[in-house]
């Protein structure tokens, strides 16, 4: 069974989902991938985003790929949040209708 997914961060913020099994084509794709045993990492500028740290782990999100140079900020961000925390900030946001709010709420918790 082919399991390809990947995730494209378009123009205007949003994500569109891209995958050749059609169990990935609904919410919850993460979940599916792990139903079928299978990690789910993102390569892109989006792992090194430490405003994104608590949407990815709250989505499931196993492994995030970055710049060198990200490790720092991003370790940081993943001690500030429990996995509660994450998994609640995940729901808040996917409920949300559009990038642009998410991405102001996702700002918004950002300790300053």
């Amino acid at each position: 069974m082919e399991l390809a997914v990947s995730a494209v961060m378009c123009a205007g913020g949003d994500v569109e989902i891209v995958t050749k099994n059609p169990e990935f084509e609904k919410p919850g794709n993460i979940d599916a991938a792990h139903r079928y045993g299978k990690w789910v990492g993102l390569c892109g500028e989006l792992g090194g985003d430490a405003a994104a740290v608590p949407l990815l782990l709250g989505m499931g999100l196993d492994e995030f790929s970055m710049a060198p140079s990200s490790i720092p900020v991003v370790k940081q961000s993943i001690r500030l949040w429990s996995m509660d925390q994450c998994k609640t900030i995940a729901e808040t946001a996917l409920a949300m209708p559009g990038s642009t709010e998410v991405l102001n709420y996702l700002k918004g918790l950002i300790p300053s």
